[in-house]
């Protein structure tokens, strides 16, 4: 098989509902056009074959072409892909390539077989070199899931994917259907993932209302995921450790325009007589701390948004006027 009729025959594994040629080129790349859970990515596909390594025999691999056939990414983000084949099944090996663009010389992508193997049995596996890049092994009905991962440059558990192939009935029913299952629940971890990141940055990994570190705190939306179109943008969150993102999101605390930090009376007077919960009640500052940059900070239309969709449950504070 030629290499151009390899990267047809990848994009068609992959499959016809969420992966268009738009240029077949050489195969180094081809260019594709990948449906993911964001929408349409442009991605320059470099497919080679993978065979075993002569020092282990656990280690194989795939390599480039040479010959002055550079990584592109021309066509889009550059994914360079192996396709292995494990007792009739076919991986996919696949490794970003942006670190590679433009390097002409014969350079090998080295993996452990166990990920194919393992691939093959539950869907998703992935191994970390150690120089830190990530390989990754899957069935190719997954492979839309890789520009979202590599986009976001977030880490996915590969119990979370395994998890949910298994769930969605893959593993036994190698359809769309399936796959397209799959796909949804990991781009919303990898959505949460990379909005919780870019939170816990801006507010410099502190609680802004008790100033905690120590690597307690998460990413929180003001208007919830569940809310029509809620935006995964830095102002939509607010940086809480784990205690005051539970009374948050259990609408024991309310915060104002101006930041100021209301919380639920009955709330507080459940703490009295109790010197540990009167701790928590003390330490939560009358203002919440917001990061210095403006296009960070918690924007208002949020605060409003939220008290609109949770109204019921705000009944006891001050509303915020639209």
């Amino acid at each position: 098989m030629t290499r151009p009729e390899l990267a047809a025959h990848v994009v068609q594994a992959i499959g016809a509902e969420v992966a268009t040629v738009t240029d077949l080129g050489t195969g180094w790349p081809t260019a594709v056009e990948i449906l993911t859970g964001q929408g349409v990515q442009r991605v320059s596909l470099h497919v080679s074959t993978v065979s075993s390594h002569a020092r282990r025999d656990y280690e194989w691999r795939f390599q480039n072409p040479g010959a002055r056939v550079p990584v592109s990414d021309r066509a889009g983000m550059p994914i360079l892909v192996g396709v292995d084949d494990v007792d009739g099944t076919e991986v996919l090996i696949v490794v970003d390539g942006a670190s590679r663009v433009g390097r002409v010389a014969r350079f090998s992508i080295l993996f452990n077989k166990r990920i194919s193997r393992e691939a093959a049995r539950n869907g998703w596996s992935q191994q970390t070199t150690n120089t830190g890049e990530v390989i990754y092994a899957l069935l190719p009905r997954l492979f839309p899931l890789l520009p979202e991962v590599l986009s976001a440059d977030v880490c996915v558990p590969t119990a979370s994917v395994v998890g949910a192939a298994k769930a969605s009935g893959l593993l036994e029913d190698n359809t769309e259907a399936a796959a397209a299952r799959v796909r949804r629940t990991v781009s919303i971890y990898v959505r949460d993932s990379k909005f919780g990141r870019d939170v816990r940055a801006a507010y410099e990994d502190r609680c802004a209302m008790c100033r905690v570190g120590l690597d307690l705190i998460a990413g929180a939306h003001i208007l919830p995921v569940s809310a029509p179109n809620s935006p995964d943008e830095v102002w939509n969150g607010v940086g809480l450790c784990h205690n005051h993102h539970t009374a948050f999101d259990g609408f024991n605390i309310w915060i104002d325009s101006d930041y100021t930090i209301r919380i639920r009376p009955d709330f507080v007077a459940s703490a009295a007589g109790q010197p540990e919960s009167g701790a928590f009640i003390q330490q939560t500052r009358p203002r919440l701390w917001i990061p210095l940059r403006a296009d960070r900070q918690p924007r208002r239309d949020m605060l409003v948004q939220r008290y609109q969709y949770f109204e019921q449950d705000y009944e006891w504070a001050p509303q915020l006027a639209a």
